[in-house]
């Protein structure tokens, strides 16, 4: 298993015994970073360098980079809609 991996099954256990959830994003476990605490529900935050890579073993960088903006970034499923935190311009 993936640390990342590990670290989302860990937060998932944490959030069940304080009632509150997650929206996660199928697929993409290795990139998991941890959750945010904000004035609404708790978000998961993924990397979104990493989550190219993972789309990478099945596209191009090019088809990883567009898909990634218009159907991962750009889809909007609530307040609990994942983050993306991008380290690199």
């Amino acid at each position: 298993m993936h640390p990342n991996e590990q670290r989302l099954k860990e937060w998932s256990e944490y959030l069940k015994e304080s009632e509150d959830s997650v929206l996660v994003a199928d697929g993409f476990e290795e990139a998991f970073m941890g959750v945010v605490f904000e004035w609404g529900p708790p978000r998961a935050v993924y990397s979104y360098e990493k989550c190219v890579e993972v789309l990478r073993r099945d596209m191009s960088y090019e088809e990883a980079v567009e898909h990634m903006e218009f159907n991962v970034v750009g889809a909007y499923m609530g307040e609990q809609t994942p983050l993306f935190f991008r380290e690199n311009t």
